[in-house]
């Protein structure tokens, strides 16, 4: 498993997420590779629009405080290592960035993705 904690330290992120503006918890799928993605993107990003133009689809978003966002985020991926769980895309199959807050969908299907997009966000309002 690799580990999932490669982007720089948010308080000291020149650019990306700011946690102190409102963001969007979000949850993707790419199809062709079988795999869901749990993000996190600032209102006025275009983040989405990225992951759409490389085959994405959205299946959920909700708008967060953006410390809130983050911790929801972390609490999902911690869910998944807790699970074990493998990176479902690689960073060749992902050239926006995001293949380390990835699963394989055969590993955690849509229900199960769903339950933890619907239980971080009721875990974090």
């Amino acid at each position: 498993m690799i580990q999932r904690h490669r982007a720089p330290c948010i308080h000291c992120a020149q650019h990306g997420f700011q946690p102190d503006k409102p963001g969007y918890l979000y949850l993707v799928i790419h199809a062709g590779l079988a795999a869901g993605k749990i993000g996190i993107c600032n209102e006025s990003s275009d983040r989405l629009t990225e992951h759409k133009r490389h085959g994405w689809t959205l299946i959920a978003k909700e708008l967060l405080p953006g410390h809130l966002a983050t911790k929801a985020e972390r609490l999902v991926l911690d869910r998944w290592s807790d699970l074990n769980l493998p990176e479902g895309a690689t960073r060749a199959d992902m050239p926006q960035g995001g293949w380390t807050e990835t699963v394989a969908l055969v590993d955690r299907g849509m229900d199960e993705l769903m339950n933890d997009f619907t239980w971080t966000v009721e875990t974090c309002r």
